[in-house]
């Protein structure tokens, strides 16, 4: 049995080809996006379980205050066994309070005097506690999850004999939540600020850098098609985009010059194939015995001083050879 193939290109490789196609403007926008999600996720992370540990801390010290004020509340009605008078003093406390999810007042003796409970959701183990602040006469605290357990004794005024303990029992998730809640409603509010800068920056950066590399694009788009006349701009900047732009203008004129000393080749060339073709035309015309043929020497001057030599001795040769005809004439016609 074959192993199925392994595909061309990795999916670090797909990626990293599409980013690759994507203008510059556009990969500036990608990372800076990717930069800020990565550190938001980070940042919210961190900052819920700060909050969420910092708010359970503060919860749980107000619940102790709360439990302490409704321990020195409930002493007499404890002291008479009266449940009436302790709901009277638990109740609004509970009723305000809807993370309270629990009351328990026992009597020294190990009465239940008065109970309270907010749902069926009630958590064990508060009655181990109250047995604890009994025996030892301290407060005690657990708490297990979102759930905040506390027992306090209750003693006397002067504080030496027990008449019992009340136990309290805060569920927090609410607390948490609305905490939480909180928390995303800031980080949301945050991050749209902070996109909006994110869409600021891109557009600065798009007007500050990528606009300046898209000119320098076109303009050494224009100079490869041998348009040397094209004005390079940013050359003044005093930043890397500056420094490329003087480059790329350094390389234009290197190019416009070398077109231009191209050129002067070129018609010099042309001119000495055109100097040569008059000498022979002269020299065709001095073997049929004319020399009224001169070679203007203006029209060569450009050319080397070899070249314009050439012109001035072949003249130099018709006005001789002419000369020297004209006394052979002159000497024929005399005898």
């Amino acid at each position: 049995m074959t192993s199925p193939a392994m595909p061309q290109s990795s999916l670090y490789a797909r990626i990293k080809e599409t980013l690759s196609s994507l203008s510059l403007s556009a990969k500036l926008a990608v990372l800076i996006a990717a930069g800020f999600l990565a550190t938001f996720a980070v940042s919210f992370l961190l900052i819920t379980a700060n909050v969420r540990a910092m708010g359970l801390d503060f919860q749980s010290q107000n619940e102790t205050l709360v439990a302490s004020f409704l321990a020195e509340q409930i002493r007499l009605p404890l002291q008479h066994k009266d449940a009436e008078r302790l709901e009277n003093i638990y109740k609004p406390v509970a009723e305000k309070d809807r993370s309270l999810i629990q009351i328990d007042v026992v009597h020294v003796s190990g009465e239940h005097i008065a109970q309270y409970a907010s749902g069926d959701n009630v958590p064990e183990g508060l009655q181990k506690l109250l047995d604890e602040a009994l025996t030892n006469g301290e407060q005690v605290h657990h708490s297990s999850g979102n759930m905040n357990m506390v027992a306090v004794p209750v003693t006397s005024e002067d504080g030496e004999t027990m008449l019992g303990a009340a136990g309290f029992v805060w569920g927090n998730g609410s607390f948490l939540n609305a905490q939480i809640s909180e928390i995303k409603k800031s980080v949301a509010i945050s991050a749209l600020g902070a996109l909006l800068g994110i869409a600021v920056i891109v557009y600065v950066i798009s007007r500050v850098v990528v606009h300046p590399i898209q000119t320098l694009s076109n303009a050494m788009q224009t100079v490869s098609e041998q348009n040397y006349e094209i004005e390079i701009s940013g050359t003044d900047r005093g930043d890397e985009i500056g420094i490329m732009a003087a480059q790329l203008a350094h390389f234009r004129d290197t190019l416009a010059k070398e077109k231009q000393l191209e050129a002067e080749r070129q018609e010099e060339s042309a001119l000495r194939r055109k100097l040569f073709l008059r000498l022979g035309e002269g020299m065709s015309h001095l073997a049929a015995g004319r020399t009224d043929c001169p070679i203007s020497v203006d029209e060569f001057a450009s050319l080397d001083r070899n070249h314009v030599e050439i012109c001035e001795d072949f003249n130099n040769v018709l006005v001789n050879l002419r000369d020297v005809l004209s006394t052979i004439v002159s000497t024929a016609e005399s005898d």
